[in-house]
């Protein structure tokens, strides 16, 4: 029994005394080794970043104002429930300025002539343009500050639903601008015709849902046909979020941030603040009725073909990355979007290849090696003289 206690004196010198070889190496005289047993490479996927919030689903609203700097207040012309379409009366004032009244109307419809042929512009080389069958990059693009599309950036299928959405929101945004403009004009004929009254008419339809009647900001709110799912937001959710922004309810309607409000809703030192936000809806909203509770997420940010990896391959902020020479590199790297126990590489193309077990034996800048698996050796390549020699010599270094 005193040969089996010298035995292990002996391993644990043998092992203390190469522990202490590799911690005090500092010029790197013992050589060091990677020993890697699975490895995978970059892939590519869809990711995004979404803010998810409970909702509920309403009519849109629209509201309309009086600016008492114009004139004064006559009269109201709907109560509240009515039903107004569009072109119906709402309010009556007497203007103060006639020619600064006569100037603003026409410099309206000239601005409102201007953004209609822009829109139908919009709408007309939108018609027009054919998606390609098999294409990758995009050959169609608006970005003019208000309206912002880039075709074909996936699927032709997916590319072509794009394309019928983004003329839907043209002609909705088409027809709220024709009826403005059409108001104006009628302003301007009365305001012509009896030289001090001026009747606004709806530019929308609906059912009024409050008048104002101290004159308050908005003087007459409409609720359209429209479904919209409207949300509360928290300080910082409300920092994070931005109008225009796509938007999804219950994972299955796409939509857009329509507004979210810089001021909370009410004044209460006890109570933490909530911002309204009102999502429109792009897609079918049948399936949703009014008052229904919803699930609603924004995505803040999306990368259509991100270079990712598994967050737990990361070896804390580093990616064990299997150099061209054979050996491992922890490279620092720079991460983005995380998305279901994916992470985005935003400094690192797809395709290469990184090692992912054992994680404690990877070391930086050091040669690499892997398993011995009998089941993968071609035993008959032993009688190949041309392929003995690297074959011995693999054995050998092993």
């Amino acid at each position: 029994m005193q040969w089996k206690r010298w035995l292990f004196v002996m391993v644990g010198l043998f092992v203390l005394v190469n522990s202490c070889l590799i911690f005090f190496d500092s010029e790197a005289r013992v050589e060091r080794k990677s020993n890697v047993s699975e490895w995978t490479e970059i892939s590519q996927r869809y990711m995004e970043e979404t803010l998810t919030e409970r909702a509920m689903m309403t009519a849109s609203e629209q509201r309309v104002y009086f600016d008492k700097r114009r004139g004064e207040f006559e009269e109201f012309f709907v109560e509240k429930s009515d039903s107004v379409s569009v072109g119906d009366p709402l309010y009556a004032y007497q203007v103060t300025d006639y020619a600064e009244t006569e100037r603003r109307l026409s410099s309206e419809i000239s601005q409102l002539n201007d953004e209609i042929s822009r829109i139908e512009d919009l709408i007309q080389e939108m018609e027009f343009y054919t998606i390609p069958e098999n294409s990758s990059e995009s050959s169609f693009s608006v970005n003019d500050g208000e309206y912002e599309i880039d075709l074909p950036s996936t699927e032709p299928i997916e590319s072509e639903y794009q394309k019928e959405q983004f003329i839907t929101e043209l002609e909705r945004d088409l027809a709220v601008r024709e009826a403005k403009r059409d108001s104006a004009e009628n302003q301007l004929d009365e305001l012509e015709s009896t030289g001090e009254t001026i009747t606004v008419t709806s530019p929308y339809e609906g059912v009024v849902e409050e008048i104002s009647p101290s004159l308050g900001d908005p003087l007459v709110t409409i609720l359209g046909d429209e479904k919209v799912a409207m949300a509360k937001l928290s300080d910082d959710q409300q920092k994070q979020v931005e109008q225009g922004m796509a938007t999804r309810v219950n994972d299955v309607v796409d939509g857009e941030v329509a507004r979210v409000n810089d001021v909370p809703e009410t004044f209460d030192g006890d109570k933490p603040a909530r911002y309204a936000l009102n999502a429109t809806l792009n897609g079918n909203a049948d399936r949703l009725l009014l008052g229904e509770k919803v699930e609603l997420d924004v995505i803040l940010d999306a990368s259509e073909n991100a270079s990712v990896v598994r967050e737990d391959h990361l070896v804390d902020t580093q990616l064990p990355v299997i150099t061209g020479e054979g050996g491992v590199s922890l490279v620092d790297v720079r991460t983005g979007i995380h998305m279901d126990g994916w992470i985005e590489i935003a400094d690192m193309p797809p395709g290469i290849h990184y090692a992912t077990e054992p994680e404690e034996r990877f070391r930086h800048q050091t040669p690499l090696t892997t398993r011995f698996d009998a089941g993968e050796m071609a035993w008959l390549d032993m009688f190949d003289f041309a392929k003995q020699t690297p074959l011995l010599k693999g054995l050998l270094y092993r």
